[in-house]
C-alpha cells in the first residue's frame, strides 16, 4: 500500500500536536503565565459594557474600537465564549477613537452605550454583532437602534476611554483575564478550556 506523502507527515505528526495540546491546555501553566502578565484595575460595571453573566467571578475584560477590523473576529469568538461558558462575565471598553478622525466611530460608541442603559445589555451586544458584520454603515446601523443619546451615556464612553488611556490599553483587540493580560500564546478561544 502507497502512502501519500501529506498524509505521512499527519500521521507522524498527530503525536507531537497532542503533546503540545495537553501542554497548551493545562490549567497551572496557563494560570502561572497569566500572573507573569501585568495586571490592571478591572474597569468598573458601572460604565463598561457588561455582558454574559454579570455574578461570574471569572471576568474578561475586551478592549476594543468599531473601526478595529481585527475586532470583527474578536467580539464574535468572545460571544461563542459566553455562550459555551455561563460562568463569565465580559466587560467591553472602548478606546479613545474621538481624536484620531474616524467617521462616526464615536456616535457608534455613546449609541451602544445608550442602549445598554436603556435597553440593556443584550440589546447593546446585539446592536454591536450588527456592527461589526454589517460592513460598518453608520446611517442604516442607527435606524435598526434608535436611541436617544443622553449624557449618562457620553459620560460612560468618556470613562471608558480615560480608563484606556490612563492604563495605556490602546491596542485592539485586546483581552484581560482577571485583570491580567492574556499571553501571547493565547487567544480568546481558549479561554473556554482554561478558565475554572
Amino acid at each position: 500500500m502507497l502512502i501519500k506523502p501529506g498524509l505521512m507527515e499527519l500521521t507522524r505528526n498527530a503525536p507531537l500536536k497532542r503533546q503540545l495540546s495537553k501542554f497548551k491546555y493545562n490549567c497551572e501553566l496557563f494560570n502561572a503565565l497569566l500572573k507573569k502578565e501585568r495586571s490592571y484595575p478591572l474597569p468598573d460595571p458601572e460604565w463598561s459594557l457588561t455582558i454574559g453573566n454579570k455574578e461570574a467571578k471569572n471576568v474578561i475584560v475586551m478592549i476594543t474600537n468599531p473601526h478595529c477590523k481585527y475586532c470583527t473576529l474578536a467580539h464574535q469568538h468572545l460571544s461563542e465564549l459566553l455562550e459555551a461558558r455561563p460562568d463569565i462575565q465580559a466587560r467591553v471598553v472602548f478606546t479613545d477613537i474621538f481624536e484620531r478622525g474616524h467617521e462616526h466611530g464615536y456616535s457608534v460608541i455613546r449609541q451602544v452605550m445608550a442602549l445598554n442603559e436603556t435597553e440593556g445589555s443584550i440589546k447593546a451586544k446585539e446592536a454591536l454583532a450588527l456592527w461589526y458584520t454589517q460592513s460598518k454603515k453608520y446611517l442604516e446601523w442607527i435606524n435598526i437602534y434608535p436611541v436617544i443619546v443622553d449624557d449618562k451615556a457620553i459620560d460612560k464612553a468618556t470613562k471608558q476611554a480615560q480608563w484606556c488611556n490612563e492604563n495605556r490599553l490602546n491596542t485592539t483587540p485586546q483581552f484581560l483575564v482577571g485583570g491580567y493580560r492574556l499571553p501571547q500564546l493565547y487567544n480568546i478561544k481558549d479561554l473556554q478550556y482554561l478558565l475554572e
